[in-house]
């Protein structure tokens, strides 16, 4: 029973770990290239370790370089020769029903390879003796019934009397000079009037291999291994490698499968081709790249021509211009290389290369301007399926005052490989000066009276002006103005200049402007024509002449009024009071109505005498009276704003109203500006001074008192000796006037990898006043570079370490120009990681190990030197044999006082026996800044005083190592 458990448990696993350790692998023996373009790949896909040949053309993607290719045809092997075997199983008492079964299995799935018709094979038995159980035959059906019919017999187990019959009876009864014997045993022989080396003298002396299968046979395979070592056979441990394998061999059937597909690069510049094949079957794949020799055949060369087309682009705009490839060129590849144009770098700039949907689709470019014109740098790989837009080109206006002219043309091209020869080709390029422009759009308004309610219609009416950046360059701070007229007004006595909505307008881009408009009344039908005005900050105007039909009014008055504009004379308000009017005209075609006029005032403000409502009587067509009102008005703090609102009444008349800003400014305001400047306003090594000016201006009503300007110089810039910060200004400054204060400052040397502009700021102040800045940009050339600076390492530094055990090795680094940093990780000089701060990692073997970091800024990250830390750590394996016992004793047992303030007294162990010591103490960098102790120490404990007079504050590691291991500990040193 316990055995029977035993073989249980192996069978089970046999069954299932193919599953649980399945793989998937695809090889590729050869690539043919005798036929070419026809290509054929010798593959094998196997699964564990099984070749499958139940694969088709469907499975496979092939790349060649890059393309993948179609369509293919895949071919599988046949046997080229018939073979003779002989199966022996052992059927005795140590082979139970279960080992037995299994090795039946075995047998089945060996016959089942045969073809049925040359293919022969015979099965032998054995326990005391050897049986014949089937002669040589190549009848699959009967060797499957003897097959069936074998069954444990409980007498002995003569293994090797058995492998000596089966291969004697091969050597007498096979036909075919491909014959082996394969041995189905557990291994145990008792008994036996043979040994397994007459086994193996009978098999070299015939030049016969023989394979063997152990079936539970853990602890006594090992005759058996040794009979398949001298005999050239092999031991199997897994039934389906075996199976295949063996009958691969003895019927001559090749392992790889022939993919063929027909090559659609017919260039042969000698360069190997990369041939990438994968294989996918359900959810499994694998793949493998190959790397294919073609010998250089110049017939596959091409000419073509490259040219880019005509355009016209705009200063300081953009242009996308087409660089055409002619004639077609299909089936070629295009390689990494540079292409050179030439034009004057004084009107344009190439600012961009795209390669997306073009010709060049797939390949990376990059531009390097020249003083003769651009390089283009194309990377990867494309294919050339026509002629059309290889690329296009970006390109920059530059600043010019009149239409220029320039030639582009294609001077050359050259590539890592290919068959490419580029004939040059040239076009014109127009630049013409950027200019501003506003165009201008609008509806007629048609105004309709109501006789009934005594109105027009629409009332207000909606006026829209269309606004469009009709030029080239961008406008801001839009706004429209409208006329004034006889005609209509502005609804709710809302201003006539409005904001353009959106106020900022891109070249095309369009906005609008709205007015909300009354129409007056008008004895007769007339068209109103008022102008629109819409102004840029940048000064671009244009003009509209806006078209409003107002049909007549029958009996009707309007109204319009106005109000005094109050200033400032002699530190006196004037006019006081300020007065209000409203003049009222009969403007029908009868008779107008007779009504009043109320005033509404806000708080603060009040009449200075008079009714708050004055009364006006009927009049005839075109005549008119004027009504005013005197008001008081208060000395505010600060610029303020009364609306004042006037309502006409007038029986059946809808009420109308006339809305007034009374505007009152501030007596003491003062409001300082400042223009500020840098003379030279570029800074490189020759300048040694820089004069830097203010000029203040008073632009409010009232006095500046105490004011003051004040310089904030940036970094890289001091001031002069004798200069202070902050200046003062003429005191007082009155309104209109102004004044200049100057600096001379000095920029201090700092190198710079890149220009960089920075801001020269002014704050300029004064009493009970709001402050103000100004600012100059000023540009600051390049010097040179400062590389970068490694402020913090970690770790410091290395313990020993186990084999596979995690570490996280991290720097900090500083760059003095704010560059961009680069990182390139090394473990044992192969690189290992880039591009990250941060490396994690774990030693596989043992023995000494470096890691290395090479950190690069934006100066040195073409090819320049690199700032580098080395890291060095002795890794150990704890099931080796002869690991010093030095790895788990050495030991610093701490320091006495810690934290200390100068001297503290580290205590340290080393194990027995006499080892080549080293104490050190490093700083936070891992640079050694005092060496404690060195040289031959005797073990045991002991105590070693540091002093760490003239060192600064801070955290330190103790490393206290030998040769085959290290210790870390901090300390902390408090001044």
């Amino acid at each position: 029973m316990k055995h029977r458990k035993g073989f249980a448990a192996w069978l089970l696993l046999m069954l299932y770990a193919p599953a649980l350790y399945a793989q998937f692998t695809i090889e590729v023996q050869s690539v043919e290239t005798a036929a070419f373009p026809d290509l054929t790949a010798n593959v094998v896909v196997r699964h564990s370790g099984v070749i499958m040949r139940d694969t088709d053309s469907s499975h496979f993607t092939v790349r060649e370089d890059g393309f993948a290719r179609i369509p293919l045809h895949l071919t599988h092997p046949i046997p080229t020769k018939n073979f003779s075997l002989t199966i022996v199983i052992g059927v005795g008492s140590t082979m139970s029903a279960g080992d037995i079964a299994f090795a039946k299995g075995v047998a089945n799935r060996l016959v089942e390879r045969l073809d049925g018709v040359l293919d022969e094979a015979s099965v032998i038995t054995y326990d005391d003796i050897p049986h014949e159980q089937q002669q040589m035959t190549a009848i699959k059906p009967v060797l499957f019934n003897r097959i069936e019919a074998i069954a444990p017999t409980g007498r002995g187990n003569a293994l090797w009397a058995g492998g000596h019959a089966g291969l004697s009876y091969l050597l007498n009864n096979s036909i075919h000079p491909s014959r082996t014997v394969l041995i189905l045993s557990n291994g145990r022989n008792d008994g036996s009037t043979r040994t397994v080396q007459d086994v193996v003298d009978l098999a070299k002396t015939t030049n016969i291999r023989v394979h063997c299968f152990g079936i539970n046979a853990v602890n006594n395979d090992s005759e058996m291994k040794f009979l398949c070592q001298e005999t050239g056979g092999t031991y199997w441990n897994n039934i389906d490698v075996m199976v295949q394998q063996l009958i691969d061999d003895y019927n001559g059937t090749p392992a790889a499968s022939l993919l063929t597909w027909t090559s659609t690069d017919l260039c042969r510049d000698g360069f190997d081709r990369s041939v990438f094949t994968q294989v996918k079957i359900g959810t499994d794949s694998a793949h493998v790249t190959t790397i294919v020799p073609l010998a250089a055949d110049a017939s596959g060369n091409v000419s073509v021509t490259m040219t880019p087309d005509t355009a016209t682009v705009v200063s300081g705009g953009t242009k996308d211009v087409a660089l055409r490839i002619v004639p077609g060129v299909q089936q070629q590849r295009l390689h990494p290389g540079t292409i050179t144009l030439a034009f004057d770098t004084s009107a344009l700039r190439l600012q961009s290369v795209s390669t997306a949907g073009n010709l060049a689709d797939g390949m990376t470019a990059t531009v390097a301007m020249t003083a003769s014109g651009a390089d283009i740098m194309l990377t990867g790989t494309a294919a050339l399926n026509g002629s059309g837009t290889l690329a296009t080109l970006t390109f920059l206006g530059g600043e010019v005052q009149a239409n220029t002219d320039a030639q582009v043309q294609v001077t050359g091209a050259s590539w890592t490989r290919g068959c490419l020869t580029v004939l040059p080709g040239a076009a014109r390029i127009t630049v013409r000066p950027r200019s501003a422009g506003l165009a201008l759009r609008a509806q007629p308004t048609i105004f309709t009276w109501d006789d009934g309610s005594k109105r027009y219609s629409p009332d207000p009416a909606t006026v829209s002006v269309e606004v469009t950046n009709s030029g080239d360059l961008p406008l801001t701070g839009l706004y429209a103005e409208l006329d004034t007229s006889n005609d209509v007004r502005v609804a709710y006595g809302a201003s006539r200049t409005v904001p353009v909505i959106p106020a900022t307008l891109q070249p095309g881009e369009k906005g609008t402007a709205v007015w909300f408009v009354q129409a007056l009344p008008h004895a007769t039908e007339i068209t109103a024509q008022i102008n629109a005005a819409v102004h840029s900050t940048e000064g671009t105007s244009a003009q509209l002449r806006l078209f409003m039909n107002i049909k007549p009014a029958s009996s009707a008055v309007t109204m319009t009024c106005d109000v005094d504009a109050i200033t400032i004379e002699a530190g006196e308000y004037t006019p006081d009071p300020a007065r209000v009017r409203t003049t009222i005209t009969s403007t029908g075609a009868a008779t107008g109505p007779a009504g009043d006029v109320t005033i509404i005032l806000p708080q603060d403000v009040t009449l200075d005498g008079g009714p708050q409502t004055q009364a006006f009587a009927a009049m005839p067509s075109g005549e008119s009276i004027t009504l005013q009102w005197p008001l008081r008005y208060p000395r505010p703090a600060m610029r303020t704003e009364y609306p004042i609102l006037l309502v006409r009444s007038a029986t059946g008349h809808a009420d109308d109203t006339c809305r007034l800003m009374l505007v009152v400014p501030v007596l003491t305001a003062a409001r300082l500006e400042g223009i500020c400047s840098l003379t030279p306003d570029e800074i490189d090594t020759t300048v040694t001074e820089a004069t830097y000016a203010v000029t203040v201006r008073n632009n409010g009503n009232a006095d500046a008192i105490n004011a003051s300007v004040g310089l904030i110089l940036p970094v890289g810039f001091t001031f002069a000796a004798g200069e202070v910060a902050t200046k003062a200004v003429a005191d007082p400054l009155v309104p209109g006037a102004d004044t200049t204060v100057s600096w001379k400052i000095l920029p201090v040397t700092r190198q710079r990898c890149v220009d960089e502009t920075v801001d020269i700021g002014i704050l300029i102040n004064q009493t009970g006043g709001a402050a103000a800045m100004c600012s100059v940009p000023v540009l600051m050339k390049a010097t040179g570079n400062l590389r970068p600076e490694l402020r913090a390492v970690s770790p410091t530094a290395l313990d020993t370490l186990r084999t596979n055990t995690n570490v996280s090795f991290d720097v900090d680094v500083y760059d003095h120009e704010r560059g961009a940093i680069t990182y390139a990780w090394f473990v044992n000089d192969v690189q290992v990681g880039d591009d990250a701060r941060l490396l994690e990692y774990s030693f596989p073997t043992e023995g000494d190990h470096t890691v290395r970091v090479d950190v690069y800024d934006p100066c040195t990250a073409e090819g320049g030197e690199a700032v580098s830390h080395t890291w060095t750590v002795y890794v150990y394996n704890t099931t080796s044999v002869g690991q010093p016992a030095i790895a788990a004793d050495l030991a610093i047992l701490g320091n006495y006082p810690n934290p200390f303030n100068p001297v503290t007294v580290i205590e340290y162990r080393i194990p027995a026996g006499r080892h080549e010591l080293r104490l050190e103490v490093l700083d936070a960098l891992g640079q050694v800044v005092r060496t404690l102790a060195a040289g031959p120490r005797d073990g045991g404990t002991y105590r070693q005083t540091f002093d760490a007079a003239g060192l600064p504050s801070g955290s330190y590691l103790v490393r206290l190592r030998t040769d085959q291991a290290v210790r870390l500990h901090w300390i902390m040193l408090v001044k």
